[in-house]
């Protein structure tokens, strides 16, 4: 203890020391030396070994942990492969509805044909009206399964998409899993011999 902590700790020992007399300044004394002062050397060494413990874990983590170099390109083909499927959901949703819409005309179209062609006559006026509605139920009914040869084919081309989007991404992985496998064996290789060494030193230095 250099000389300006003596002086220090004896300040503080002065000051703590009530008038009636030294013991409970004494023991006041002795508790804030030993609640301030640093531990002595032999407590340091678990300490040591703990903090050198945690530091090499910490070493053998990063050393192990596997950085794959084409990973934001993955991660891009990730996005692709999800957009690819969201527009093929989206395809299929208005195939759906498309088909919906063309078997309810075809149903309008049943419904209204039996009327005109019924045994019971109509009106001229009326039976004039029910061609025309007809006529435009099957425009409508035609234009319906146009749109419908469409839509199977952009369902058709999503599918594609998504398929080569799969694929690309599918590579990327694959070559990701192998490169992590070479990369872990070789870090178990690397440590297993840093282990070797270790105890052939500890061996030799035991001989001695």
């Amino acid at each position: 203890m250099n000389v300006k902590n003596r002086k220090v700790y004896h300040a503080v020992f002065v000051l703590f020391t009530p008038p009636g007399g030294l013991p409970s300044g004494l023991r006041l004394g002795r508790y804030f030396l030993k609640k301030c002062l640093p531990l002595p050397p032999h407590r340091y060494g678990p300490i040591f070994a703990e903090e050198q413990r945690k530091r090499q874990e910490t070493d053998r983590q990063e050393r192990m942990a596997f950085r794959f170099k084409l990973q934001k390109v993955l991660e891009y083909r990730e996005q692709l492969e999800d957009q690819a499927k969201v527009a093929l959901a989206k395809a299929q949703q208005l195939y759906i509805e498309e088909e919906r819409r063309s078997e309810a005309l075809k149903a309008l179209l049943t419904e209204q044909e039996a009327k005109l062609y019924s045994k019971v006559p109509l009106p001229a006026d009326e039976r004039w009206l029910l061609e025309l509605f007809i006529r435009g139920v099957r425009d409508d009914l035609q234009n319906s399964h146009m749109r419908l040869r469409t839509l199977a084919q952009m369902v058709a081309e999503a599918k594609k998409t998504l398929r080569e989007r799969a694929r690309d991404k599918k590579i990327l992985e694959k070559l990701k899993s192998r490169q992590r496998e070479r990369h872990e064996l070789e870090e178990r290789i690397k440590e297993q011999r840093s282990y070797d060494e270790t105890a052939t030193l500890r061996f030799k230095a035991a001989s001695f």
